[in-house]
Order: structure tokens, then C-alpha cells, then sequence
């Protein structure tokens, strides 16, 4: 499958999980707290670790398109994008929960502080 069509996929998921998400947040609302909604709704365990994929995906998301629009490009971007790749603490884990938070420190480096003036946040 092209990566593409993957995406596609994949984004037209997230929009369904996010409706999905909506209504259980509305109903636990009408209903109130101790309702059977409420305690369904925050007792979704994999949340966290979904919450933790989607930012990281969002700033990579980011820091890709600035990349790839040219803007972002510069020697020091380069040198931790170079550095990170061979971060031995990547080599064969292939868990995107595991790999997102042992590259978080690099990642929120190349965002932060190799991105577009340092006063500037990246979203």
C-alpha cells in the first residue's frame, strides 16, 4: 500500500475516533459525573498513550513540512536530524510508543531550538 493511501486511512480513522470521542464526551456530560458514560469514558486506558502518538505526530508533522518546504534546512537542523538517526537507542524498536519517548528529547530539540527563531513555538 502507498503511503498515501495509508495516510488517507489513517486520517479518515482519527476522524472517526474523534467523533466517536465527541459523543462519549457529551453524553458523560449530559449524564454527569458517576454515570456509567463518565466512568466508561475515563476509564479508556490507551488514551495516554494516544494523546502522547498524536502530539509527537503533530510536531513531527510540523517540523516535516518545514523541512520539506525548504524553510527549516540549515546546518544544525541536519546535524540532529543525522544525530538522531543514529541514536542507538532506535535500532530495531519498532513500538512507535516506545521510539516516540525515547526520541522525545531530540525531537523536542530539533523543534524547539533548531526551528525558526527561538522566541517562535513551533505549532
Amino acid at each position: 500500500m502507498e503511503l498515501d493511501d495509508r495516510i488517507r486511512e489513517v486520517s479518515d480513522e482519527l476522524c472517526s475516533i474523534q467523533k466517536e470521542l465527541n459523543r462519549m464526551l457529551m453524553r458523560t456530560i449530559s449524564e454527569g459525573l458517576g454515570s456509567p458514560a463518565h466512568d466508561y469514558a475515563s476509564s479508556l486506558s490507551a488514551l495516554g498513550d494516544f494523546k502522547l502518538v498524536v502530539d509527537q505526530l503533530r510536531q513531527f508533522l510540523w517540523f516535516y513540512m518545514q523541512v520539506v518546504n525548504g524553510s527549516e534546512m540549515t546546518e544544525e537542523t541536519t546535524r540532529v536530524m543525522r544525530r538522531a538517526a543514529l541514536d542507538p537507542r532506535t535500532d530495531g524498536d519498532t513500538h512507535a510508543i516506545n521510539f516516540l519517548r525515547q526520541m522525545n528529547g531530540s525531537s523536542e530539540y530539533a523543534l524547539v531550538h533548531v526551528g525558526p527563531g527561538r522566541g517562535r513555538k513551533p505549532n
